[in-house]
């Protein structure tokens, strides 16, 4: 009895496969494989980090049970006119106006969606003393953008990660 399998024909009942197709498909399986690895955008964890913004204040993002966070853990400009640590004058919590800027929490309860982007959250902007709605992507492996939204008006700004902080 004779049967084909492969391209091979195999003179016994049991099917043996052609070894060089195997080794052929294998190969092909492990190169297939590593390109979808290679290509698979990065996961909401990627947010994790310190990050500097344009005016050189930095932010830690990290994760507090499901939800992401972010805290200003360093001012570009540390210190106000009279050279003192900048306050958070104008929030709206009148109790909350003497404590310093640095180390609030500025981003809160983002949550990832389906596309690896944090949305759904809060922007707390101490310099205008408001909370905005905000989101983040990532636009490389070094590059974030928080979009800002009042309304229907919106304003995007881009963080770059801190070097030795992947």
């Amino acid at each position: 009895m004779t049967n084909f399998i492969f391209g091979v024909y195999c003179k016994s009942g049991n099917i043996k496969p052609f070894p060089m197709l195997m080794k052929t498909l294998l190969s092909f399986i492990v190169i297939l494989s590593g390109q979808f690895t290679y290509s698979q955008k990065p996961s909401c964890n990627s947010f994790i980090g310190k990050w500097i913004t344009p005016d050189k204040n930095i932010v830690e993002i990290y994760k507090s049970n499901d939800r992401f966070m972010g805290k200003l853990v360093s001012l570009g400009t540390p210190l106000d006119k009279n050279g003192k640590p900048w306050k958070d004058e104008l929030n709206p919590d009148k109790t909350l106006r003497n404590r310093q800027v640095k180390g609030i929490v500025i981003l809160k309860n983002l949550s990832c969606n389906k596309d690896d982007e944090l949305v759904n959250g809060k922007v707390y902007l101490p310099e205008e003393g408001e909370e905005l709605s905000c989101s983040l992507r990532t636009l490389n492996e070094k590059q974030i953008e928080i979009k800002i939204t009042v309304g229907i008006f919106s304003d995007t700004e881009t963080w770059t990660k801190i070097k030795g902080n992947e």
